[in-house]
């Protein structure tokens, strides 16, 4: 598996935003009524970025302290590894959606509803950016570094 490259994820996340703003637009063309933002997506996005932090820290420790060796199975770090890319790249989509979104609730910033709407739309872009962030972190977290060889001293002989 190659590491995820921060290019990569601004080009997914730059992609977002004219899907979410067309998204935006056609909601606004058929109902006649800005898109509604769930506040709630803004909590859950950054619940999500604390857990993949603490799943960062734990893989960290594992391999820092290179327990990978028989007592942590691999497959839990391997399947880390996949969450943090998920992780990562869901994020940027979701910041870069509600990043277009957002662009059409400000041009029309009449009233208060689209002023809360813009607001919401840029906490759920700044959540999703939080959630790339922890994202990339874990996968970082997930490497493990080469082995360093013995300095000095004869061969093991066994």
């Amino acid at each position: 598996m190659r590491a995820t490259k921060i290019s990569s994820l601004l080009w997914v996340g730059l992609a977002g935003i004219p899907v979410g703003w067309l998204f935006g637009r056609l909601v606004k063309v058929t109902t006649g009524a800005l898109p509604s933002v769930p506040w709630v997506l803004a909590i859950v996005l950054v619940v999500m970025a604390i857990l993949l932090l603490l799943g960062a820290r734990v893989a960290r420790g594992w391999i820092s302290e290179r327990r990978y060796d028989g007592r942590v199975d691999a497959l839990v770090v391997a399947r880390l590894l996949a969450l943090g890319k998920a992780g990562s790249v869901f994020g940027v989509v979701v910041a870069g959606v509600y990043a277009g979104i957002g662009g059409v609730v400000l041009n029309q910033l009449s009233g208060t509803v689209a002023r809360d709407r813009a607001l919401l739309a840029a906490a759920v872009a700044l959540g999703g950016v939080a959630v790339a962030v922890a994202g990339y972190l874990l996968e970082m977290a997930c490497r493990v570094p080469p082995e360093e060889p013995d300095e000095g001293g004869p061969p093991d002989p066994h």
